[in-house]
């Protein structure tokens, strides 16, 4: 009897997949800031043509240094310093732990709710259409609400934070639940797999995938909602900068939050998808999402 003899890989083979994954990262960078740079672009040209007056869209330029005069304290144009020069990070500290409260609670939640709607149909028939009626309903047209029972400050921010997340979370999760392979389920009950089990090897990891766009869509939400939250029940954070610096005429600055919140958003949608990479590495390598 022979055996195949070990085929030794060449010199330089190894680092190939190495290269050839910087070399797609690298790629995938560059195709995303081909867009942003075309929208500063158009903005630089529509204000240095005047074609909308620099009292209501400063250029570019000035952006950036109300940017920097916000996150070092440093004028960079030499204008009068802001009254919030230098308070980026506190902003962002405010902002993000209300946040990551509200995301947290919202996503529980849902999570719980959403799979036990899926799995049992009495309870399903019971409760969805309240969801999605609750769901239609605007989160700031909570507000009033959330003041009521929980005055100014971080508690009514959280709640409509939580808010806004369950109600992604939820429907999600009940439809990644209801997808799971009827054919799998009869084969696990037929091998003799209690509820546990079956929820566990079968149920669970099916209805991860849409339970995880869930999360990320209700990600983006909770950035919105806590803007929404600071204009109106807490007095820090980025919603509040930019409120702020709009009645004070400094676009510069309501530009520069509204920046502030989309790079923060991005980061998280960026953290939760690491997160999940390695726990959903069967379905990006099975399905085009992966490419």
């Amino acid at each position: 009897m022979t055996t195949a003899a070990r085929r030794e890989p060449v010199a330089g083979e190894q680092g190939r997949p190495v290269a050839s994954l910087l070399l797609r990262r690298v790629r995938s960078t560059l195709l995303a800031l081909i867009l942003p740079s075309v929208v500063v672009a158009i903005w630089w040209l529509a204000t240095a043509l005047q074609l909308i007056p620099k009292v209501f869209l400063p250029p570019p330029q000035k952006v950036l240094g109300a940017l920097i005069e916000w996150i070092t304290g440093i004028a960079v144009f030499g204008d009068p310093a802001h009254a919030y020069a230098g308070t980026w990070f506190e902003s962002v500290f405010s902002s993000g732990q209300r946040v990551l409260a509200g995301y947290i609670v919202g996503s529980v939640i849902g999570i719980v709710l959403g799979g036990l709607l899926g799995y049992f149909a009495f309870l399903r028939r019971l409760v969805e259409p309240t969801i999605h009626m609750l769901r239609a309903i605007p989160i700031i047209g909570w507000l009033p609400l959330s003041l009521v029972f929980f005055g100014l400050g971080i508690q009514a921010a959280i709640f409509l934070v939580a808010l806004g997340v369950v109600f992604p979370v939820i429907v999600n999760a009940m439809a990644g639940v209801r997808g799971a392979n009827p054919a799998l389920l009869r084969v696990g009950q037929m091998a003799g797999a209690n509820t546990f089990q079956l929820i566990r090897h079968i149920i669970g990891p099916s209805a991860l995938p849409a339970i995880f766009t869930g999360l990320r869509v209700a990600m983006g939400f909770a950035w919105i909602l806590v803007i929404v939250a600071e204009w109106m029940a807490v007095r820090t954070g980025l919603g509040f900068t930019l409120l702020d610096s709009y009645n004070f005429l400094r676009y510069d600055y309501v530009i520069a939050a509204m920046i502030s919140v989309g790079l923060m958003g991005f980061l998280s949608d960026r953290m939760l998808a690491l997160l999940f990479r390695p726990i959903l590495r069967w379905h990006f390598e099975t399905t085009i999402e992966g490419e």
